[in-house]
């Protein structure tokens, strides 16, 4: 049994795409990150083995069929528009400088694990030196 967690970026957006995997590498390497341009390239890859569903709004939009029910592991990649404010739905705005994006999906997911892993062997807690490359003390201040 493979115990590393599968994520899957459903974003025809290439550029988007393929952003979101490096920065989802950085903060989760022990992680396997797909990429899929078109709903259907999902559901040809046994769509319910991954841990994470990073979409697009038209995506959940339009298959909300298939989400709703794993909505737990559904973050939907949005802007800040008040429009896409939906009850239960993460969203992530990927319009933010890429400090604030790594700082808000760090959030969803130490929101998304206080509880541990359901993957064993999984670490409890981001490894410092992550932390420390994305946020270096001399960031951190700005924030606050």
């Amino acid at each position: 049994m493979n115990n590393k967690p599968e994520i899957a970026i459903l974003e025809p957006n290439t550029l988007t795409a393929i952003g979101l995997k490096g920065i989802l590498e950085g903060i989760i390497p022990m992680a396997t990150i797909r990429t899929f341009h078109r709903f259907s390239e999902l559901m040809d890859d046994t769509p319910d083995m991954y841990a994470h569903y990073f979409i697009s709004a038209q995506s959940y939009l339009e298959h909300t069929a298939f989400f709703l029910p794993r909505i737990r592991k559904t973050i939907v990649l949005a802007n800040d528009s008040p429009q896409f404010q939906l009850s239960g739905v993460r969203v992530l705005n990927i319009h933010e400088p890429e400090e604030m994006l790594v700082k808000n999906i760090l959030k969803l997911h130490q929101h998304a694990h206080h509880d541990g892993y359901p993957v064993k062997g999984m670490p409890l807690s981001l490894p410092t030196t992550l932390i420390r490359i994305y946020f270096p003390p001399a960031r951190l201040r700005y924030w606050y």
